[in-house]
């Protein structure tokens, strides 16, 4: 069958992260020194990467001289100038870069003050990443634009506003940077994704990504510029990763040149649209004034200049992305700290919740329950509000919270579904409690907001065999007044060993979205993707065929609403 592509594997994961708190007694490991430069601090103490040098010291520092070249690039392109360190009242981003993920927790909280459980990944609010490259991909060039993706990620968050690539549509402008600067410092390819702060490694027509939009671009489906101002950057399909890419390279390329349309580019177009995101202009209003044209003639232009004559036939065939363009919409399933300060207040809420309705597990401290995110193997036990019931081996509190924009009067859910680890089908799965979802469901959910988004969170306290024995699945459904609908969510696995400390545990999180891959091959990976059939019951692995089947879930359920 067509959907067989479902059964795929998985493409290659680099790096999935959580990260907790530092104050549990940890054996001491030995930490790489970083190669401190103006704007990055690189600890580096992965093994057998060719194509650069062996020696442990040397190689650091050959990485390190490389992502400073890139910052310095991207200072250039952005004209932010070249301070140096002395005069920079900003500190250095910090990348840490290891072979065991056992050691990357303890060997960055020395050096972050917090700990990094497993596959680390990207934080942007504290300029911090932890990468684990994939075994697979250890040429110079490949670790070269794994790393040189990320801090462009980390750079640029710096200088947008706050809200920039969600309420303003900027975040083709941070993919887009991310994924031309990653080419340039490996090897032409762009193959490094960041969703949802997970960072992924997939092949995606071949990494190449201007002919890969002149290929979209003569088969119509080459998406637009409205729907990438629309959309923002984790809700990003392959198909529009491309075509930020493409925009952004058009904006850098074609500065002074004579283009198809009529008007010249201003001088640094790209300087004067994060000028336009700092003032909160929103970026298809800013993509119009900076190249003095309406959105529909920028259009034009850019699909002329990525497909030449051919392309100026096929602009009029603006194609639809696979999912619609909608308001906001997001979901974080924190399972360690530290949470985003919008999030601080509803996750704490969503624990003390819990905690008063439901049977749960937490750590015995002195005869009281800690009510915290994050692993415990020590001292575990159940616990009904505050008395004691019994002890138990091992508990993993943690909380999922989709966050959405309020305005459009919105009603939000949030799902919870689990299932047997290591079934090899892609259904099986569960509402979670499966016995009294809707009243277990409803006793727990926490609903909130602030001035910019509306919050629905619920927890968990997986206990004993559940910890590291299930998967789970949370999923957010949104709809607003005006029909516009989002489905978001996030696939986790904890891999918690009987021996030994937390420190060897890990959540390993995978993000899922409404499109999946329906072409590849071999040479080029993914090459064309389309939409899951049920809108309610499928979600797929991003960047992948896998298709997960849920259930459906029945009536009740307490909606999170924003305001009319």
């Amino acid at each position: 069958m067509w959907r067989c592509s479902r059964t795929l594997r998985c493409l290659a994961v680099i790096a999935v992260w959580t990260l907790v708190d530092g104050c549990a007694a940890q054996a001491p490991v030995p930490v790489p020194v970083p190669q401190s430069g103006a704007r990055v601090q690189l600890g580096f103490d992965a093994q057998g990467v060719t194509g650069c040098p062996a020696e442990p010291a040397a190689r650091s520092a050959w990485f390190g001289a490389r992502l400073e070249a890139t910052l310095v690039r991207l200072r250039n392109m952005l004209d932010l100038g070249d301070e140096s360190p002395a005069q920079s009242p900003v500190k250095p981003l910090q990348l840490f870069v290891f072979d065991d993920t056992a050691a990357a927790g303890p060997a960055a909280r020395v050096r972050c003050g917090r700990e990094f459980q497993g596959l680390g990944v990207l934080h942007t609010e504290f300029g911090a990443a932890v990468l684990v490259p994939w075994r697979k991909s250890r040429t110079a060039a490949a670790v070269s634009r794994l790393l040189a993706h990320v801090v462009v990620q980390l750079a640029v968050a710096r200088e947008l506003p706050v809200d920039a690539a969600d309420r303003l549509g900027y975040g083709w402008f941070a993919a887009g940077l991310s994924h031309r600067l990653a080419a340039e410092c490996g090897d032409g390819l762009a193959t490094t994704f960041v969703v949802g702060d997970v960072v992924l490694d997939t092949l995606a027509w071949g990494g190449a990504f201007a002919p890969a939009a002149q290929s979209l671009l003569q088969r119509g489906q080459l998406p637009s510029l409205a729907s990438l101002c629309a959309t923002e950057a984790r809700d990003f399909d392959l198909a529009q990763h491309v075509a930020a890419t493409a925009l952004v390279g058009w904006l850098l390329d074609a500065t002074n040149a004579p283009v198809t349309g009529g008007g010249a580019m201003p001088s640094k177009p790209i300087v004067e649209l994060l000028a336009a995101a700092r003032r909160g202009t929103p970026a298809h209003v800013a993509l119009a004034a900076v190249l003095g044209q309406d959105l529909a003639t920028v259009e034009a232009r850019w699909r002329a200049a990525i497909g030449g004559p051919a392309g100026a036939a096929s602009a009029a065939r603006v194609a639809t992305p696979p999912h619609p363009p909608h308001p906001h919409a997001a979901l974080y399933v924190y399972t360690d700290e530290p949470v985003r300060e919008r999030h601080r207040a509803i996750v704490a809420a969503a624990l003390q919740k819990r905690h008063a309705a439901h049977t749960s597990g937490w750590q015995d401290t002195g005869g009281k329950p800690k009510i915290a995110l994050g692993p415990v193997n020590q001292r575990a036990a159940h616990w009904h509000g505050d008395e004691f019931i019994k002890p138990i081996g091992r508990v993993w509190p943690f909380v999922a919270v989709l966050e959405y924009a309020p305005d459009g009067a919105p009603e939000a859910f949030l799902d919870c579904l689990r299932r047997v680890r290591g079934r090899e089908t892609d259904d099986g799965w569960m509402l979670d409690p499966t016995v009294g979802f809707v009243a277990h469901h409803n006793a727990q959910l926490v609903t909130g907001s602030d001035d910019r988004f509306m919050y629905l969170a619920v927890p968990d306290t997986p206990t004993g065999g559940h910890v590291s024995g299930s998967e789970f699945v949370h999923r957010g459904r949104i709809r607003w007044a005006n029909g516009a609908t989002a489905l978001v969510g996030m696939h986790t696995v904890f891999e918690a060993p009987q021996a030994g400390t937390t420190s060897g545990w890990r959540s390993v999180q995978l993000p899922l979205v409404d499109w999946f891959v329906t072409e590849q091959t071999p040479r080029l990976g993914a090459v064309a993707v389309g939409g899951c059939e049920l809108a309610t019951g499928e979600l797929a692995v991003w960047g992948t065929g896998r298709v997960f089947r849920f259930p459906a879930v029945p009536a009740g359920l307490l909606a999170g609403r924003g305001r009319p």
